[in-house]
């Protein structure tokens, strides 16, 4: 009688178990089908939305590293600074074009290939990538700045004042020594 509700149980356990199984197979693959291709649909219409954004970003900063390329060069501090400020320059506008130019879909697929041919190289720049991140997010703006500045002036702290000085002890009262 013992060993027929155990057996019982354990049927019961396994049907439970197998049925748990099925709706959680079933809702994975739901997930999948139906709300996997509209969420990654939205991503990339927003990623495409902004990588205009992005380009045109990478642009004015190829102007602006153009334009120190320029008054480097006037105020006679060598071709060397000059030089580089030039490549970060063309750097910056082959990058722009490549991102206006790709869909992100290729930059996903470009970003892949690059990380399984390079993955140390790849790791290395995701982690100083967070870095950089990490550092803009926590960083303050020069409002916040100057609210935690100090705004006494700075020098020799004040000199402590001069104790009164203390009377001498008369000893006896007053009367004493006439």
């Amino acid at each position: 009688m013992m060993n027929e509700e155990i057996e019982n149980a354990k049927a019961r356990a396994r049907f439970e178990y197998d049925e748990a199984n099925a709706r959680v197979r079933d809702g994975a693959d739901r997930l999948r089908n139906e709300t996997a291709p509209g969420l990654m649909s939205a991503v990339t219409d927003e990623l495409e939305r902004r990588k205009a954004g992005l380009g045109a970003e990478l642009r004015s900063l190829a102007r602006a590293l153009r334009d120190a390329s320029g008054s480097n060069s006037d105020h006679g501090l060598g071709a060397a600074p000059s030089g580089l400020i030039d490549q970060g320059a063309s750097l910056a506008e082959d990058l722009s074009g490549t991102i206006e130019n790709s869909t992100v879909n290729d930059m996903g697929r470009a970003v892949a290939d690059y990380a399984r041919s390079n993955p140390a190289v790849f790791i290395g720049g995701c982690l100083l990538a967070g870095l950089a991140a990490g550092r803009l997010l926590t960083a303050k703006t020069p409002e916040e700045e100057d609210a935690t500045l100090v705004t006494e002036p700075v020098g020799m702290p004040e000199p402590a004042p001069t104790p009164a000085p203390t009377p001498a002890p008369t000893y006896g009262g007053p009367n004493v020594g006439l």
